[in-house]
C-alpha cells in the first residue's frame, strides 16, 4: 500500500548515498539493541536523531531536483 511505496521511495533516494546509508542502518541497529535493553531514553533520542538525518537527506534530494 500506501506506507510502502513511502518507504521504497525514500529507500530509493538514500541508496546512493554509500556512508550516509551506512550510518542509517547503523542507527537503526543501535535503535534496536538500545528499545531490546529497556533503554528507552537512548532509544528515543536516536530516534529523533535517525529521522532528522533522514529527513535533511530527502529534503537534500528534493532541493537539487530541476
Amino acid at each position: 500500500g500506501l506506507l510502502y511505496d513511502q518507504y521504497d521511495r525514500y529507500r530509493r533516494m538514500v541508496a546512493d548515498h554509500g556512508q550516509k546509508r551506512a550510518k542509517l542502518d547503523q542507527e537503526h541497529q543501535e535503535i534496536l539493541r538500545l528499545t531490546l535493553n529497556r533503554k528507552t531514553d537512548q532509544a528515543c533520542k536516536l530516534l529523533v536523531d535517525h529521522i532528522r538525518s533522514s529527513m535533511e537527506i530527502v529534503l537534500s534530494e528534493f532541493k537539487a531536483l530541476p
